[in-house]
């Protein structure tokens, strides 16, 4: 079976493919659309009393939060579940600090296995799917835990984007600022959020799929442009500012002569 992947203008990765085409037994092409799974997870650290685990484990899905976007940039569905930890049987205070989630809200929960049995029914074979996440670090997690546990990791599910990294470059800052936090890059994009739901599993794919999906159609780049003149404009009032202050010194300190 040949496949050809066509790409948009980024030309990288699967960020902006659209559709790829299937060549069937008489040659003939074919189109297949291309889902997003936006996904985002929210872990709980092992026991420290399993040291052993820890050491290969440290840590366990307790929540996923997906979006569905289709080959329109139109969002179709969304996904949530919690999920029992297996090697805790509580949730770390910080964690539920962060997150909110106490060990009642995943106390009658779904193992993990379970739990993505079920994400990977609801994504589906009937089209091509690329996964994005704010960074890698959701790939790398669901990878071990699925390895650790003996678990088969779905196939509907190999295809990742480190959204994080190609935002920025996409976006084009400067590479100091690639490693912000999801939350600051939506502030500095303009989207307005709940402060409340920050680091709920879906809220926080929500929130992701409101900085993609500029970026799939193109309208990104006026908000884009905005961004760099407001900092450019930052800049510029700050070395004023700096310079005025030195100038109202330099003044004081010609007086006392």
């Amino acid at each position: 079976m040949d496949v050809n992947i066509f790409w948009g203008e980024s030309g990288k990765c699967p960020l902006f493919r659209l559709s790829i085409y299937i060549k069937d037994k008489k040659g003939e092409e074919k189109m297949h659309t291309v889902h997003r799974v936006v996904i985002n997870l929210e872990m709980n650290p092992v026991s420290k009393n399993l040291k052993s685990i820890r050491a290969e484990l440290p840590r366990e899905v307790i929540e996923i939060g997906a979006i569905c976007v289709d080959e329109t940039n139109t969002i179709v569905d969304e996904f949530h579940c919690f999920v029992r930890p297996g090697f805790n049987d509580d949730i770390a205070p910080y964690i539920t600090k962060l997150t909110g989630i106490r060990y009642c809200d995943v106390v009658d929960a779904v193992l993990f296995e379970e739990a993505i049995k079920r994400l990977e029914n609801w994504i589906g074979y009937d089209s091509e799917t690329v996964m994005y996440s704010w960074s890698d670090s959701d790939y790398r997690q669901m990878a071990l835990e699925c390895q650790y546990k003996g678990i088969t990791y779905p196939k509907n599910m190999v295809d990742w984007v480190d959204f994080q990294s190609e935002y920025y470059e996409t976006m084009e800052f400067e590479s100091n600022c690639r490693q912000l936090s999801l939350h600051k890059a939506a502030e500095q994009f303009g989207i307005v959020m709940d402060e409340k739901k920050k680091h709920s599993a879906l809220y926080d794919a929500e929130i992701t799929t409101e900085l993609l999906i500029p970026i799939l159609t193109g309208t990104y780049r006026i908000q884009s442009e905005y961004m760099k003149k407001a900092g450019s404009m930052e800049y510029e009032e700050n070395v004023f500012t700096l310079g005025d202050s030195f100038g109202k010194i330099f003044e004081e300190f010609l007086l006392t002569m």
